[in-house]
């Protein structure tokens, strides 16, 4: 199991690119958070609103999310990131595998 990070920079795009994920069996949920980023971009010190998606899926499908993500985000460089977790209840793995496609 993994929990994929993206930034993403409105609402619209946070809410779609995540629809997409979900009707797509890649990602079980993803989690919308306000954040502020502050980062280095062309030289310059930029501080901005931004949306996380925290996307709960499988390693083995972390390529398409990549993918889609990379298909449906407007940033040029966007962050896509992945954590993998150490430990979940038996049941809610289960049910990341299940959304997922990937059985039991």
């Amino acid at each position: 199991m993994i929990v994929v990070m993206v930034a993403c920079g409105s609402e619209d795009e946070a809410q779609h690119i995540a629809r997409l994920l979900v009707e797509a069996h890649l990602a079980a949920c993803v989690n919308i958070i306000p954040i502020r980023s502050l980062f280095e971009w062309d030289g310059k010190i930029e501080d901005q609103s931004e949306r996380l998606l925290l996307i709960k899926s499988m390693k083995s499908r972390f390529d398409q999310i990549r993918d889609m993500v990379k298909a449906n985000h407007s940033y040029e460089l966007p962050e896509i990131t992945a954590m993998d977790i150490a430990s979940a209840s038996e049941e809610y793995a289960d049910w990341i595998k299940t959304v997922c496609g990937l059985g039991k």
